[in-house]
């Protein structure tokens, strides 16, 4: 590789590995951070897949700690709910490639981008209306939740921001929700992330798209486990909002960068 390509995938490790610290002082996802930055340098299949593997090591690491604390009748109810969910959202989601692209305001644009694009927007506005206390006002059965938060989760949404819009069982303790919120997580992870490897094969791309993956890969999985180990989960308000904003802009510019 030539100066220039090495010194991007440095930049693109140390970037993402910054980026994932923001989370213990943001309290946001770490799969919504990596969506929000992979897709400016990554194509677009493969940022949403390293960002998928990340999630899955980040909730495999969870898992090994508070595994037992999940009630099985809610991992029945709603966690094998969302692995069917996700799986079919999955399926649907890696369809969308073969669609003809959209004439839009006489750019073209793929469909496959667009649905992207509108998934991560209604993540992003869920964790703003999250924040407010504004949430569905209907409480759904825990099968049906399941279902639409596999879809959802299927179609590269974020787990946990619609989850908490969505999913909302009784007689639960913060700890008991958290184990099934995680157990469920890991089963749309492993769902999901073997119907994305579709993504992967069919996209021809250079040599050096492979490293910078590897590296924001490793600098988020990096940041995932330091995280854990070195800091306390520290949550600041101002800094999350200010998080979130610069979400929004940079979702909206990977949805013009579209047209031009």
């Amino acid at each position: 590789m030539a100066v220039q390509e090495v010194l991007l995938v440095i930049v693109a490790g140390v970037g993402s590995f910054a980026a994932g610290l923001t989370v213990y002082r943001s309290g946001l996802p770490g799969y919504l951070v990596m969506l929000v930055l992979f897709p400016w340098f990554l194509p677009l299949e493969l940022a949403i897949f390293t960002a998928s593997v990340v999630h899955f090591l980040d909730y495999l690491v969870k898992f090994s700690v508070i595994r037992y604390r999940a009630r099985p009748r809610e991992v029945l109810l709603f966690g094998i709910l969302v692995l069917v969910g996700s799986w079919l959202g999955a399926n649907v989601f890696v369809d969308l490639k073969n669609y003809t692209d959209l004439v839009l305001f006489g750019s073209e644009m793929g469909v496959f981008k667009m649905v992207f694009t509108g998934i991560l927007i209604v993540s992003i506005m869920a964790e703003w209306a999250n924040d407010q206390g504004v949430l569905v006002r209907y409480r759904l059965p825990d099968v049906v939740a399941g279902l639409a938060i596999g879809v959802f989760s299927g179609f590269s949404g974020v787990f946990e921001s619609i989850k908490k819009q969505l999913y909302r069982p009784e007689g639960l303790t913060f700890v008991q929700l958290s184990a099934v919120t995680i157990v469920s997580s890991l089963f749309s992870d492993m769902a999901r992330l073997p119907v994305y490897l579709g993504l992967i094969f069919q996209t021809e791309r250079e040599m050096t798209v492979n490293y910078l993956s590897l590296a924001a890969g490793m600098g988020s999985a990096l940041a995932v486990l330091s995280g854990i180990r070195y800091l306390r989960e520290v949550r600041d308000e101002g800094f999350r909002r200010v998080n979130l904003w610069i979400f929004l802009v940079s979702a909206l510019g990977l949805l013009l960068r579209n047209f031009f």
